[in-house]
């Protein structure tokens, strides 16, 4: 839709005001929400394969699996690093035990 515009001397402006677009040409959100999807239920699987090899009593022993959940750790670790920086507790609390005793 727009509206167009008589400028004289045989000009002729056209200024568009809204340009339809089709409902269903979300692409790019359809491929970024399928990527998340797609990244969630990988998470998941990862999380109940787990849970079912401890709770069996057994280790992680594959690999891709364990790849992908250090790449998961790794990531929370730096969000927490900017986030927060490096905070030592630890050293307090072991001197706050030894003092007690």
């Amino acid at each position: 839709m727009g509206w167009t515009r008589n400028r004289g001397a045989g000009q002729v402006t056209t200024i568009l005001i809204d340009q339809t677009v089709p409902i269903s040409d979300n692409t790019p959100m359809e491929t970024t929400m399928k990527t998340l999807e797609s990244a969630i239920d990988q998470e998941q699987a990862d999380r109940q394969e787990i849970m079912r090899l401890v709770s069996e009593g057994k280790r992680v022993t594959d690999p891709e699996l364990r790849r992908r959940v250090t790449e998961r750790a790794d990531a929370v670790r730096r969000v927490m690093l900017e986030r927060h920086g490096v905070i030592n507790i630890a050293v307090d609390l072991l001197r706050e035990c030894r003092d007690e005793d």
